[in-house]
């Protein structure tokens, strides 16, 4: 159990990082990562919202 936690673990530090670095054209940022900024502190499962280039969020619709 131990290798997949830690393999789970790894997985979400890189996807937490690679949304992060999402961007507009305009720098500002693509997507909102809600919930704790350390892999560590994450589960497998992530929550984040998108946002427009003003920094409002989008609408799923």
């Amino acid at each position: 159990m131990g290798r997949i936690h830690y393999r789970t673990q790894g997985l979400t530090a890189w996807t937490l990082d690679g949304l992060r670095r999402l961007r507009h054209r305009r720098g500002t940022p693509l997507i909102e990562v809600l919930g704790p900024r350390d892999a560590t502190q994450h589960g497998p499962t992530l929550a984040f919202r998108v946002l427009a280039s003003d920094g409002q969020t989008m609408s799923g619709t």
